[in-house]
């Protein structure tokens, strides 16, 4: 009651004048009314000559040459664009919703009634996997490092070459607390402090009654800075932020009140179950469920360090048992480090080695 919402598109535009980068999230992925919201934030009077690209989750950053095409305005067959959305490393189909496709139809026709040195660049977040290689827990490409393949995307594409982007990606990749760890906002705080201006959408029928009731006054898409403010003293996850901890204020910079009856407009993926895609969806979940030990957001270190740490156990002991099962396999192993940890080609050297020593180890002993 205290607070004075103004519209989020304005809000948005304003930011930009604070901030490099601004991370924009919908209350849910496909969530009505967000392709009409981005249209809108596009055709800002001020945008053109102010915002260079857009940064997406939901495109394979292995296609970023189709979609650079596309964007231009060249003639590209759809079959080879929706390749972009149809192969990222989620394997939910999600992406399948039409707006996913529309929003970029709509950036293409935008950009070209501008000027070439004020379209909007699309660039695609996740990271290049290659489906038509992956069969199983030893091949490469199912290490899906989604969050650091975005930051890194939004490091050399963006900040390097001091660019200003609108970041279009879930809650949970840029709340300060969420609970799943170097998630993309802790990226980009270590690498680029202070850079980041994230702006989340909530939808009041997924807060808590007595929040709600005080959301439903504000008009509909509109934003307010949280710091200092009720709402941002309140538990994230009364408004609806279920994978975080802490405060709003803690977590986000603004909260934009969403269409009440946006659930009823959610575009959900039209995939017919005997399609070859539908198909092809049920075999990369199956991979995936598979793999999971194997990739890397479950196999950690100590930070600046070589020493795992005490929860990689267990899904260390699951790659061992794979390597026990079948002896003639080869494993790469594969080790990262933080762009802020010292000394990374060494570090990372040293955290392959270490995690090869003891799989090496514990391989030697008896199953």
């Amino acid at each position: 009651d205290d607070l004075t919402p103004v519209p989020a598109a304005r809000y948005i535009m304003e930011g930009f004048a604070r901030y490099p980068l601004v991370a924009f999230s919908e209350p849910r992925h496909g969530a009505g009314g967000t392709k009409d919201f981005l249209a809108l934030l596009i055709r800002q009077p001020a945008f053109a000559g102010t915002v260079q690209d857009l940064v997406v989750e939901f495109g394979n950053a292995r296609y970023q040459d189709v979609v650079d095409r596309y964007m231009a305005g060249e003639p590209v067959a759809r079959d080879q664009l929706k390749r972009a959305w149809e192969e990222t490393t989620i394997a939910t189909g999600m992406w399948q919703a039409p707006m996913y496709e529309a929003v970029l139809a709509d950036l293409r026709a935008v950009n070209l009634t501008r000027p070439s040195h004020q379209r909007l660049r699309v660039l695609l977040g996740d990271p290049p996997i290659d489906w038509s290689v992956v069969r199983g827990p030893a091949d490469e490409d199912m290490n899906d490092w989604r969050d650091a393949h975005f930051a890194w995307v939004i490091e050399q594409q963006v900040l390097k070459k001091q660019h200003k982007a609108l970041i279009w990606i879930g809650g949970a990749h840029v709340s300060g607390q969420v609970r799943f760890p170097e998630s993309l906002i802790h990226l980009l705080d270590r690498r680029a402090p202070g850079s980041t201006l994230v702006v989340v959408a909530v939808d009041p029928t997924d807060t808590e009654p007595g929040v709600s009731a005080r959301l439903r006054r504000w008009p509909p898409i509109s934003a307010v800075t949280v710091r200092d403010t009720w709402l941002g003293q309140l538990e994230v996850t009364s408004v609806g932020m279920r994978h975080s901890t802490g405060t709003v204020e803690e977590n986000v910079d603004a909260v934009v009140v969403w269409v009440p009856a946006s659930r009823a407009a959610d575009e959900s993926p039209p995939i017919d179950e005997a399609s070859p895609i539908s198909a092809e969806l049920r075999r990369r979940r199956a991979l995936a469920d598979r793999t999971l030990p194997f990739r890397g957001g479950r196999i950690r270190f100590e930070y600046g360090t070589a020493v795992l740490t005490p929860d990689s156990d267990v899904p260390l002991r699951i790659v061992l048992a794979e390597l026990q099962r079948d002896r003639g396999l080869t494993l790469m192993v594969k080790a990262f480090n933080d762009a802020r940890e010292p000394d990374g080609d060494r570090l990372s050297l040293k955290r392959a080695q270490a995690a090869a020593h003891k799989s090496a180890v514990r391989c030697a002993r008896p199953p």
